[in-house]
């Protein structure tokens, strides 16, 4: 093949010693002047630590004084990176994004270090034979090195790279492929699988971490695992055919490979981490420095934190940094991530380390979780089902509901979601039409939640309060990390109205005092996100909800708590959802008594947009 792993320059001139025989038949002796060793062992330097979005070569810089040799890919060509990842940890050798105009930047920072290519010579760097800032080697020279190495073992080549003037699986320039040939300029497209089955030769290694092609994400994944389990990585084609692998080759995956190697096992513990990492190197696995970080995390003793779609705080990003044990301090943002734009990223990184889980494992609600739900008054039984019974049997009884909802792989959070502030026939001594329950009374049953993991929705009947009032009111249970809010504009009144004649009402911009209330209380506590639930089955109820903006740091909810045939209430469901799919989380009640039919998990399961609360009254 032409051009998998290509080779340009010479190796790290501080640590090269000439062993070239003399003229005269003896062998040179070094000069006393010359450079000590280059010293590749990386730094971890102190400038990581630093509260500001870092890129790949700064981190780099920051971690070496010097290097031996250094791998090279194109950039936006993550299945390549992937490929070189395990390589470079192999070899000791950062693994950076460039082209043939980045040989001259990465020799001055790195103390002029062996560059080899992988991939297609072109696309990364000047192929062997041309110039390239190469440090005292001609043309010619470097195409009898390319043409050497190429003869050579894989193994013998990388041991004896004074010898070969290079190492690993390298092609001479009149050298082409079986299948693809050369295109006139000295390079040639690339074949992933040839490319991979040399890495793996040189890297002396018959397992393979196979992902889609077309998945950065899932390659960044597998050059991670591939790097912690000594194997290759192999990308393919999802809905290809399986390719033509070495005898007695293992393949393990990451995603959905099944059609491609249905026999294969998946790979698990895929970002797991080994030692004790100095520093977490926060990356969107998606990114092109995605792979790159992986090799560099390796050399330094750091761990990748994958940040899924750039979120600094989503579950993937938390598992890592909590299993690893690093505080604030220690982790480092690489490339533009969700915080780093608008100033938060000290805090997201903060919160990270430091801020409560709330239950099911994650910083955000519905991260991979549904929530399903008893909604009433304890001791009521009259306004819902987690009245019926004391609250030990309120903790069987949710769990036993919550069954079926976990058949699309979203992790159930068991939730009560109990009423604090009852909408009243009577205008009560205030006039606000509104019973209040005093916050030390729903204490017991926060607390007790917290312990069995259950999230707790404390749901709002205002009468004629404001909203933001009555929130007030439980401003201290609501910094419970497991403690959300609820509002029911069905039962927020005028002040010339009274409950049952009508369905109530709210405005926007009342709903937008509690958000903004509620995210200053998120940043006070020290908590990434809380859940805010708005119940609605009337446009008219918030006519003018999209015109709401929901703070970072509140998960917002419309729930579609209609009841009726499950036709009408399908129809409802259209209405609420049109138009506005992606701007909120949405959420279905089911009416023991009221629906002639109570919805099945798997009929829920199959709305669109997805449902990620699921309430029973």
């Amino acid at each position: 093949m032409i051009g998998a792993l290509a080779l340009v320059a010479t190796q790290c001139t501080a640590g090269d010693e000439d062993d070239t025989p003399s003229g005269d038949g003896t062998e040179a002796v070094e000069d006393e002047a010359s450079p000590p060793p280059c010293d590749a062992t990386p730094e971890t330097a102190q400038e990581l630590s630093a509260r500001e979005p870092f890129d790949l070569d700064a981190v780099t810089r920051a971690s070496f004084d010097c290097v031996e040799q250094v791998l090279l890919v194109a950039p936006g060509d993550p299945a390549l990176a992937a490929i070189a990842a395990p390589l470079a940890a192999d070899l000791a050798a950062p693994l950076l994004l460039g082209d043939e105009q980045s040989t001259a930047s990465v020799r001055d920072a790195l103390g002029d270090p062996e560059i080899r290519t992988v991939g297609p010579r072109g696309s990364a760097a000047t192929a062997p034979g041309t110039d390239a800032g190469n440090s005292g080697a001609d043309a010619d020279d470097a195409d009898a090195s390319a043409t050497d190495a190429a003869d050579a073992s894989a193994t013998d080549a990388a041991d004896d790279a004074d010898d070969t003037d290079g190492g690993g699986a390298v092609a001479a320039d009149d050298e082409t492929t079986e299948d693809g040939g050369d295109d006139g300029d000295g390079s040639a497209d690339a074949d992933p699988l040839a490319v991979a089955l040399e890495v793996a030769d040189e890297l002396g290694t018959d397992r393979f971490v196979a992902a889609a092609d077309d998945a950065p994400a899932d390659l960044a994944a597998a050059a991670a695992h591939a790097v912690t389990s000594s194997g290759a990585v192999l990308p393919v084609a999802a809905d290809g055919d399986t390719p033509d692998l070495p005898e007695g080759t293992e393949v393990v995956t990451i995603g959905d490979l099944a059609e491609v190697f249905p026999d294969a096992e998946p790979a698990d513990e895929v970002w797991s981490s080994d030692g004790d990492p100095a520093h977490g190197l926060i990356v969107d696995p998606a990114s092109d420095e995605a792979a790159a970080v992986v090799a560099l995390a390796t050399l330094r003793g750091d761990v990748v934190v994958p940040a899924e779609g750039g979120d600094v705080l989503g579950r993937a990003a938390v598992e890592q940094v909590r299993s690893a044990e690093l505080d604030a301090d220690a982790l480092v943002a690489i490339g533009e991530l969700g915080g780093s734009a608008d100033g938060d990223l000290d805090r997201h990184l903060t919160l990270l380390a430091e801020a409560p889980l709330v239950p099911g494992g994650s910083l955000r609600h519905f991260d991979g979780t549904r929530m399903v739900a008893m909604y009433g008054k304890p001791g009521a039984p009259v306004l819902g089902v987690l009245g019926e019974q004391d609250l030990e049997a309120s903790f069987d009884r949710v769990r036993e509901i919550s069954e079926g909802y976990d058949a699309d792989g979203r992790e159930v959070v068991p939730t009560f979601e109990v009423i604090v502030t009852v909408a009243s026939a009577e205008a009560g001594d205030d006039g606000q039409y509104s019973r209040v329950t005093p916050p030390e009374e729903v204490r017991e049953l926060v607390d007790r939640a917290g312990e069995e993991g259950v999230q707790v929705i404390l749901d709002l009947q205002p009468g004629r309060n404001h909203f933001l009032d009555q929130a007030k009111i439980y401003e201290d249970l609501l910094r419970e990390p497991h403690v959300g809010l609820a509002l029911d504009p069905e039962w927020r009144l005028e002040n010339d109205q009274v409950h049952l004649q009508q369905i109530g009402s709210v405005e926007a911009a009342e709903v937008q005092e509690v958000m903004d209330w509620y995210a200053a209380l998120a940043r006070d506590a020290g908590l990434a996100e809380k859940l805010l639930v708005l119940h609605q089955f009337r446009v008219d109820m918030l006519p003018d909800r999209d015109t709401l903006e929901a703070p970072d740091e509140v998960a917002v909810v419309v729930h579609m708590d209609g009841q009726g045939p499950q036709g009408m209430k399908l129809e409802t469901w259209g209405v609420l959802t049109r138009g506005a799919e992606d701007r909120w989380h949405w959420a279905w009640k089911n009416f023991y008594d009221e629906d002639p039919v109570v919805a099945e998990p798997s009929y829920i399961l199959d709305l669109d947009p997805e449902v990620v609360l699921v309430t029973y009254q």
